[in-house]
């Protein structure tokens, strides 16, 4: 099964794409080929209604268009827009309500100044709201250079999460049904069960949880039959 690579930025990012499928095919410790999906510019002109820019057109186009499949890593620019400095957030937050599995970075070329403008402003005080998104997104790192993207993303792709490990294993075998579980899986084809997992829903955080754990008590049985 492909790795799948997203970046977000607001300028044309295509090289940068090619780069990390050219260096992932060389890299032996990554056995599956790696795919980079179209980059998602969420300013495009298709997002705007005249000369206003609507965010819930482009978070509609993220969630209908690409967020309803497995991802391995995503990468955000940190600095999308010239004006309003916490999309970045807003972005991630659309993110992570439906993908918690992937690995996230950000990245920019000017973050220290980006953030120093967001909470420096003179009258201005830091919105909780987006200092809660910062803290509970599970962002895995960011970088200050937009050249190391490349390193960054193979570096990802090598470390994945348990969770995207769990949900990697589902889809290799995505339209099987589940006949041998806890009863509220049953009958249940392994993709949705992915589904549930990728976005750590009420269910997929009790898969993933029996799975662990019967995992263990089958590894400690199995230790006994010496």
């Amino acid at each position: 099964m492909d790795k799948v690579v997203l970046l977000i930025d607001n300028e044309n990012i295509d090289a940068t794409r090619e780069a990390i499928e050219e260096y992932a095919e060389d890299d032996k410790e990554i056995k599956n080929p790696v795919k980079c999906l179209e980059w998602f510019n969420p300013v495009d002109r298709k997002f705007y209604e005249g000369e206003d820019y609507n965010f819930e057109l482009a978070r509609k186009f993220l969630i209908e268009e690409i967020l309803d499949q497995k991802i391995d890593v995503i990468g955000c620019d940190f600095n999308l827009h010239s004006t309003n400095k916490t999309l970045t957030y807003d972005i991630i937050e659309t993110v992570r309500k439906f993908n918690r599995s992937a690995s996230v970075f950000i990245y920019s070329g000017g973050m220290n100044r980006t953030t120093l403008q967001m909470f420096g402003e003179e009258g201005k005080k830091p919105a909780e709201r987006y200092l809660k998104i910062a803290m509970s997104s599970d962002i895995c790192d960011y970088i200050n250079n937009r050249g190391a993207i490349v390193e960054k993303v193979i570096a990802m792709l090598k470390s994945p999460s348990l969770g995207l490990q769990i949900e990697n294993y589902l889809m290799e075998n995505e339209s099987l049904k589940l006949q041998h579980f806890i009863k509220v899986f049953k009958g249940k084809q392994l993709f949705e069960i992915a589904k549930e997992v990728r976005s750590q829903s009420e269910l997929g955080v009790l898969f993933c949880n029996e799975l662990i754990e019967r995992s263990v008590s089958h590894l400690i049985d199995l230790n006994n039959y010496d």
